[in-house]
């Protein structure tokens, strides 16, 4: 690394310096050839070069006129709709304030009736419903009620059904249309705005002529052109399509009508209306009436205001100016040869020398970043470690006394209890098992928000796992008389996926499904593998609370419920259904939901799962767990919590097994030098010395003593992910976290009979 950065600020250093080099040459170079063969032409190419410098300019000037008439004309149309847009959300709030009092819908639409302005009457409130019927109108009292949706203007343009469809992708909508305007009697465009009402289903709008605006811009153009106009040489002439002059800079013609005026004995003006809407720029050549220079005349059409903007120059004058001009010619390139190969020189020095400084400067700065990045890294790593550190401590002591909870629950539930205290007893059981579940989701977010949940690809039973699923829900769906109903489609193969993950899952869905689901209603599991595609598809289906549509969108949302209420009433932390929608993510589907209120739910997701082999068909085979199991065994429980002592002495005292008790990984030591056990469960998290290190002591004194290997089983509250990999590597055999799961103790014992 640090011979590439090396080698990254050599170059850095070197190739800015190459760089200026190699450009400040080339360019030297290519500036000298060009004014040299400029130099070379310059006799023969200058009265072209500056005929088509002029004719730019004139050009160029007839742009700016074009694109300043069209600022004009835009500003004027944007503060328009501004005015407009006003006008319209005034009508559309008394609607609004009048619709919340609860006020009548003739009421309401009466309101708007002498909502307008523009003496020419354009610009009232209408009002049309979402079908395009006419609602209000107050100018036009007779269309009232009739259907407009296929109403065309005088180019055929469908106005309203325009409208409405616009509506399907946002609340409001600028539109233009053409009418014959009633004061001008003329075809005319008219601007319009118009705004959806949804509570009504209706939406309102108003629409104006733009002859006010182009009158406006006219005004604008005789007041602004005069000054603009002063200095220029080239003559500028502004007139519409009936010959009227807007303006020109001569002024005999200022407001005059040159529709018949004749040059060189034609109709120029005519001419021009005639042609220049065909090209973008229409030029030609006539004579001057007063001293019959050659004038070359430039015009542009400008179709939004019917305008024809025209610049003329005087070619005679040019011919000569280029005559007097071209003596200079030869002696100014010249020197500005001369003056630019010492400029040229001056500058590559000067760049040379400001180019240290700033590669300077850029490796300083280029350096500092570095060591912020590394700075903010190391914190960005610290913090994800604290992190961590703090959801293993919380997780260890919560799970700690739940180890004793649960345990003693499990040696209460066999003793001979009245009703009341069974309830008691399955009510800490259930609020103990709730607590559980939230410190796993917990841990579970947070190995998603990292990135470190990770998926395995096993081949598995989907049949038998659905199985396992149903014995576990069947008996919580009955305790709420709920009918659980589970059916299967296809599940004949062993497939490949992650089927622990996959049960992760749909027990959450089923979970969530019973808690919001009411008393005697049904809940429906369908689960189908798709051989052809090689898909698995999953759905759960409730009669439950259902859930609002605004809310379907952030359900999957980290800490996120219906409504506050839905927390207050049934609890949990809103993070099941995003670690479930994470865990689909990661093996390769989506989980969705579709859900109606008071009509319940449903979840569904497709995963991809190859298939493997078919299920051979087997007797199901019934095991009976044998009671009161008894193991020949003397054990060392290493373990610093009373209450979790107190279980130990119970469980393995029904079990018929011996042991002692050492309270820190100190005492471990002590006991196992003086005992010989035939296991060792150990703790983690103890004072004086933990677990893991009382257990490299023990395999030390082992490998010290030539000692017969002793099964150490690790039974602590560490359940993070990479824990078990943890112990394992220290030299413990098994891994038990808590609470305790006594079958999976007995497990481990049965494999030492």
């Amino acid at each position: 690394m640090n011979s590439e950065k090396k080698k990254f600020l050599l170059w850095f250093n070197i190739i800015p310096i190459i760089e200026v080099l190699v450009i400040s040459t080339v360019f030297i170079l290519i500036s000298v050839f060009g004014i040299n063969k400029y130099f070379n032409e310059a006799q023969k190419e200058y009265k072209e070069n500056l005929c088509k410098t002029v004719t730019l300019d004139a050009t160029k000037e007839l742009s700016a006129f074009y694109h300043l008439i069209d600022f004009l004309y835009l500003e004027k149309e944007k503060y328009l709709k501004k005015e407009l847009k006003e006008h319209v959300n005034i009508g559309w709030s008394v609607i609004n304030n009048l619709y919340k009092k609860n006020a009548n819908r003739n009421l309401i639409l009466s309101s708007l009736e002498d909502m307008r302005f523009f003496k020419d009457k354009s610009g009232y409130i209408y009002v049309y419903d979402l079908k395009g019927n006419v609602i209000s109108s107050p100018l036009k009292k007779n269309i009232e009620g009739k259907n407009l949706y296929n109403y065309q203007d005088i180019k055929g343009k469908y106005v309203i059904k325009d409208i409405i469809k616009s509506f399907k992708y946002k609340n409001e909508t600028f539109f233009t249309c053409y009418f014959q305007n009633p004061t001008t009697k003329q075809i005319e465009k008219k601007i319009g705005y118009a705004k959806i009402y949804k509570p009504l289903n209706i939406f309102i709008g108003s629409a104006i002529f733009t002859s006010t605006l182009q009158n406006e811009v006219k005004n604008e153009i005789k007041q602004l052109f005069p000054q603009i106009t002063k200095n220029l040489t080239n003559r500028v002439i502004v007139y519409d399509n009936k010959g009227n002059v807007i303006f020109s800079k001569i002024k005999k013609l200022q407001n005059k009508n040159i529709y018949n005026r004749k040059v060189d004995g034609k109709y120029i003006v005519q001419d021009v209306i005639k042609n220049a809407p065909k090209i973008k720029i229409y030029t030609f050549e006539c004579h001057n009436i007063v001293n019959k220079h050659i004038l070359k005349r430039f015009f542009r059409y400008y179709p939004k205001l019917n305008l024809y903007i025209g610049v003329k120059i005087d070619k005679t004058k040019l011919i000569q100016k280029i005559a007097q001009q071209r003596k200079k010619a030869s002696e100014t390139i010249k020197k500005a040869l001369t003056q630019f190969l010492t400029a040229a020189i001056v500058f590559i020095i000067i760049a040379f020398i400001v180019n240290i400084f700033i590669v300077k400067w850029l490796k300083n700065l280029f350096l500092k970043y570095e060591k912020e990045l590394i700075s903010q890294k190391e914190k960005a790593e610290s913090s994800e470690k604290a992190k961590a550190e703090f959801l293993a401590n919380m997780s260890h002591e919560i799970r700690t006394p739940l180890n004793a909870m649960f345990g003693f629950i499990k040696i209460l539930e066999e003793k001979d209890l009245d009703n009341e205290s069974k309830k008691y007893l399955n009510i800490i059981e259930k609020s103990g098992q709730n607590l559980l579940v939230i410190i796993n989701d917990i841990l579970d977010f947070s190995k998603i928000e990292s990135g470190k949940m990770n998926t395995e690809r096993i081949e598995f039973n989907p049949k038998e796992e659905i199985e396992v699923i149903q014995n576990l829900f069947s008996s919580k769906a009955s305790e709420k008389d709920i009918l659980l109903e589970f059916h299967t489609n296809n599940l004949k193969w062993k497939i490949v996926s992650d089927p622990t993950r996959i049960k992760q899952v749909i027990a959450n869905l089923l979970s969530n499904a019973i808690k919001f689901t009411p008393e005697n209603k049904k809940i429906i599991l369908n689960a189908q593998y798709d051989d052809k595609k090689e898909e698995l598809f999953v759905e759960v289906i409730d009669e439950g609370i259902g859930i609002a549509e605004n809310k379907l969108n952030t359900i999957f949302e980290s800490f996120s419920q219906a409504d506050n209420s839905t927390t207050r009433k049934y609890g949990g932390t809103g993070l099941g259904l995003t670690i479930s929608h994470k865990l689909i993510e990661l093996l390769g589907g989506e989980l969705k939901v579709e859900s109606e209120i008071g009509e319940g739910s449903r979840f569904y997701f497709t995963i991809p799962a190859k298939k493997t082999k078919l299920i051979p068909k087997k007797e199901k085979i019934e095991t009976k767990k044998e009671l009161n199991e008894k193991f020949d065994k003397h054990i060392l429980v290493v373990e610093d919590n009373p209450a979790n002592q107190m279980f130990m002495k119970v469980i393995l005292n029904k079990m018929g097994i011996t042991f002692d008790i050492a309270n820190n990984g100190i005492e471990a030591i002590e006991k196992f030098k003086n005992n010989k056990y035939d296991f060792i469960l150990m703790d983690e998290n103890m004072p004086n010395m933990n677990g893991i290190e009382a257990t490299k002591k023990i395999r030390e004194i082992e490998r010290e003593k030539h000692l017969d290997h002793t099964i150490i089983i690790a039974l602590t509250a560490n359940a993070l992910d990479g824990d078990k990999d943890r112990f394992i590597l220290a030299g413990m055999d098994y891994y038990l976290s808590k609470p305790l799961d006594i079958e999976k103790l007995k497990e481990i014992l049965r494999k030492f009979q």
